[in-house]
């Protein structure tokens, strides 16, 4: 029996419809009223987000993230400037394990329960149907699908965007710059217009969409994660017959065996890993391939070793601070590791010394930046490689009990009842032995 007819005979026999049976129809009409307590706790929750949150950008994937907005490098600083006056390094991994722990929670509750049970039966409804409808080219697999979204809009599928994301800026138009040149690398996420109904995301029409193009009742796409690009794509001259073939899924359920598409979308929008300058690192060292320089690679051995980045880079290039984001991107590899092969030997010598221990002395920024700084003036004042044999030599004779000290040092209370941290400790035994080797040992400062 067809499933109209069923339920119609049900309604007739005043027989109670099952909730999944009731959703299934309400998925073919697409001006389906949404339901008031969906609606109104859409409403609550945009009413309690603050600006900040809104704005907050989905387009990670989209490869905003490929390059690091400005401002992203002064946090990372800030960051990494407070481990010297803790003592240690620390890292975010309880951080992350606890957003992971929130976004994959179930539900607290058995109208939350009931709720989520509602929504997940029309996403998997909804799926189906657009698995079954040609009209949308999808390919299942699994419980999800993949979507070719250049197919769909040339057979009339429309694409909206959530009333609450972000505006794109400049950023929108060097994503889609990316997109054409290099091809689509990620997938959007998309939802249909009656699984937004279903959890009360209000949506509207792309700024790029032409508002006399007609919309055809039951085909469109809600674009979760993708916004800039699809924009983007909306705004190109000769329409879908011009698109990169680009692709789409929907959201996956949550651990507990849910659709949850607010929180789901919630995630892509907070839960972003904006790229560090060790990752723009890679990228750089894939692109140059055997023409890359081989400090590049050296940092990122000495990082997959337990090295901090800053004191990767140190060691590296004999400078007192890491290398920036905009010298990894355009910096010319010459210029910012010309003292390398000085770098490599100092850093020998470090290791054969104090060894890379779980003390993390060379791991960490203090110690391997006061030896550059006590290397750079020799060898401004007669080259790299006398300032290099003089440091080494240092190093080879350094005491084996100060050794010990540094290797041992703890942060502790100083007589004037300021704590003294285990970095300056270390710092200070380095610059009283390299004073006292030098008043034996004066350096011969011709070139």
């Amino acid at each position: 029996m067809a499933k109209e007819n069923f339920n119609q005979t049900a309604l007739n026999e005043g027989k109670e419809l099952d909730p999944g049976q009731v959703q299934v129809e309400n998925l073919a009409k697409p001006n389906s009223k949404l339901p008031e307590d969906a609606a109104s706790r859409n409403e609550a929750d945009n009413a309690s987000k603050s600006d900040e949150q809104v704005q907050a950008s989905t387009e990670a994937a989209d490869g905003d993230a490929a390059a690091p907005t400005e401002g992203n490098e002064a946090t990372t600083d800030t960051t990494e400037s407070n481990d010297a006056v803790q003592g240690d390094e620390n890292t975010s991994a309880e951080q992350d394990s606890q957003a992971q722990a929130t976004t994959g929670a179930g539900p607290e509750s058995d109208e939350q329960k009931k709720e989520l049970e509602r929504v997940t039966k029309v996403v998997d409804a909804g799926i189906e149907l657009v698995c079954e409808d040609s009209r949308f080219h999808a390919i299942r697999f699994g419980d999800n699908a993949i979507i070719n979204l250049k197919e769909a809009a040339m057979d009339d599928v429309s694409f909206k965007t959530p009333e609450v994301n972000r505006k794109h800026g400049k950023d929108e138009a060097s994503t889609g710059e990316s997109l054409m040149k290099y091809g689509p690398q990620h997938p959007f996420i998309v939802i249909t217009e009656q699984m937004a109904e279903a959890v009360g995301i209000k949506v509207t029409r792309f700024a790029n969409d032409d508002p006399m193009k007609p919309v055809v009742p039951g085909y469109t796409l809600i674009i979760l994660d993708g916004n800039g690009r699809c924009n983007f794509l909306l705004g190109l001259e000769g329409g879908p017959k011009n698109w990169p073939d680009v692709y789409a899924v929907f959201p996956t359920k949550n651990s507990a065996g849910y659709y949850d598409i607010p929180k789901s979308f919630e995630v892509m929008n907070t839960q972003v890993t904006v790229w560090k300058p060790g990752d723009l690192m890679i990228k750089r060292i894939l692109e140059e391939g055997a023409k890359c320089h081989p400090g590049w690679k050296a940092i990122k051995k000495l990082e997959q070793k337990g090295y901090k980045y800053q004191a990767a880079c140190e060691l590296m290039t004999l400078r007192t601070d890491r290398v920036t984001t905009n010298e990894i991107t355009s910096g010319a590899a010459q210029t910012i590791f010309v003292h390398y092969k000085s770098a490599v030997k100092i850093h020998n010598a470090l290791v054969k010394k104090f060894c890379e221990g779980d003390d993390n002395t060379l791991k960490t920024k203090a110690f391997p930046a006061k030896v550059s700084e006590l290397w750079l003036p020799l060898s401004s004042k007669s080259g790299d490689e006398k300032a290099t044999e003089y440091m080494i030599a240092f190093i080879d004779q350094f005491p084996q009990d100060k050794v010990k000290e540094i290797l041992k040092a703890k942060g502790k209370k100083g007589e004037d009842g300021v704590r003294v941290t285990k970095d300056a400790i270390r710092i200070n035994i380095l610059e009283t032995e390299f004073n006292a080797y030098m008043e034996q040992h004066p350096f011969n400062t011709e070139k």
